[in-house]
């Protein structure tokens, strides 16, 4: 059986403020970060295998919002011209009818590859746009922009946004990406442990906010070693 890795990761806002503190055998939480008034989102980054299921998805954890969310497909990263690579890579392709097709009310705008439009309201949070990654899907990357328009808003602002989101920083957008790794890919990966060494009965000082690890990865091995700059520094994508 083979074994794929899977990593979704978003932006960090404060991980720091939800860190909890083990003193004396007693838990106490530390301070509750606050976010600014108004949507906030987050999207992911998904490894999968082929005959799998992706949802490309943003998820607003701010405040109820009222307009629509913008999709932008492309096979590359959404950086620079509107619309360069539009599209989806071989063999990743969109599920319609199902439930939560239905449910999302997710129409693609006519005069563009691959760009969806998507009600966001407090009745309608999308959920995401569900894709079939076929069972002999190549290894590929599909990559996604998003971006809110609130109700009255410019759609043609948003579209531009969504098809240029990876280039940059916003709480309203932003992008994720599929990454398709077949087996014979992830046959190549292999996972090391790096622990620090501690006398018996030793312990190793915790740092910046309680343990963290952080996990590199190439094409040939993967390792983890303890990180203490998480805001600093950014995981490394698997390859």
């Amino acid at each position: 059986m083979e074994t794929f890795l899977s990593i979704r990761h978003s932006r960090v806002v404060s991980l720091c403020a939800a860190a909890i503190t083990l003193t004396g055998g007693l838990v106490a939480a530390g301070p509750t970060a606050t976010a600014a008034a108004g949507p906030h989102y987050f999207e992911g980054d998904v490894v999968s295998p082929p005959n799998s299921t992706w949802y490309a998805n943003a998820w607003n954890v701010g405040d109820d919002v009222d307009g629509d969310l913008i999709y932008a497909f492309s096979t590359k990263p959404l950086t620079s011209t509107d619309g360069d690579g539009a599209g989806l890579p071989a063999g990743v392709t969109r599920i319609t009818g199902d439930v939560v097709d239905i449910r999302n009310k997710c129409v693609e705008l006519g005069g563009f590859t691959a760009v969806y439009r998507c009600p966001a309201t407090p009745s309608y949070p999308p959920v995401g746009i569900a894709f079939r990654v076929a069972p002999d899907a190549p290894d590929s990357t599909a990559y996604f922009g998003y971006a809110f328009v609130p109700s009255g808003g410019d759609l043609t602002e948003g579209i531009k946004t969504a098809q240029t989101a990876g280039g940059l920083t916003s709480i309203t957008s932003g992008m994720g990406s599929l990454t398709v790794k077949t087996p014979a890919h992830a046959a190549v990966n292999k996972v090391e442990f790096e622990t620090p060494t501690l006398a018996a009965g030793g312990a190793r000082p915790a740092t910046g906010c309680a343990s963290r690890w952080l996990m590199k990865a190439s094409s040939e091995s993967a390792s983890i070693r303890p990180m203490d700059n998480l805001h600093e520094t950014s995981p490394a994508r698997s390859s």
